[in-house]
């Protein structure tokens, strides 16, 4: 249903657009953290560029600039959450790695060994009967040896190029928002421009009318 009503209305469209590249953002950032997994980070880039050109095809122009306005302040945020990761990556690379030292773990093992156990109707002199018992002897196992993985060597620069894709993202949005205002200032002034000149051509028809209206009086009263 969301998607049938965005394909329609650009508005709505734009508004999807905006909360799909937030979602997107979420997912980058857990795999960043995570895996280290930067291919989801170009699928949020795309998104946000895709939502900036939802926006643009928004016809209601004050909704194209609160719409505009919203994508520039969560680029804004963007940055600085992607900064953030950075930071917890370079502390992550920067801690030593966490191998565990090989520890002795005790298992009890049983080994049979026989006693002696004399039979009460047998002499002293008499050979003794012989059965086995069993009794545990300790032994070590090493546990296993873990690791933290390693970010690999490319994952700062790829958020960084991440970064600045949403720079020129959000400098084109700012321009074209200055753009607009400016067309907004520009149709205020002629439209008052308009209105004095109006004005002043309304002033010097009254003054020919006025300077008229005594030799018209004249003419009649002769």
């Amino acid at each position: 249903m969301i998607l049938a009503v965005a394909s329609v209305s650009p508005t709505t469209k734009a508004y999807f657009q905006t909360s799909l590249a937030d979602r997107r953002y979420s997912e980058a950032e857990i795999l960043l953290l995570a895996n280290h997994d930067i291919a989801p980070l170009e699928t949020f880039v795309e998104e946000v560029r895709q939502a900036q050109d939802t926006i643009a095809n928004v016809s209601d122009e004050e909704k194209k600039e609160e719409l505009k306005e919203t994508l520039i302040a969560k680029i804004d945020d963007y940055q600085a959450r992607l900064t953030n990761v950075q930071t917890q990556i370079v502390a992550q690379q920067e801690e030593p790695s966490q191998q565990t030292q090989p520890q002795q773990k005790i298992v009890e093992k049983t080994v049979e060994r026989t006693v002696e156990i004399p039979s009460p109707t047998s002499a002293p002199s008499q050979a003794q009967t012989q059965l086995p018992q069993a009794t545990p002897v300790p032994t070590s196992i090493p546990t296993p040896v873990v690791t933290t993985p390693v970010p690999p060597p490319d994952i700062d620069d790829a958020i960084e190029k991440a970064k600045d894709k949403l720079e020129k993202i959000k400098e084109k949005a700012k321009k074209e928002r200055e753009e607009r205002r400016q067309q907004k200032n520009n149709s205020v002034h002629e439209n008052n421009g308009d209105k004095e000149n109006r004005r002043e051509r309304n002033s010097g028809v009254d003054k020919v009318k006025n300077l008229f209206k005594p030799l018209c009086f004249s003419a009649v009263t002769k």
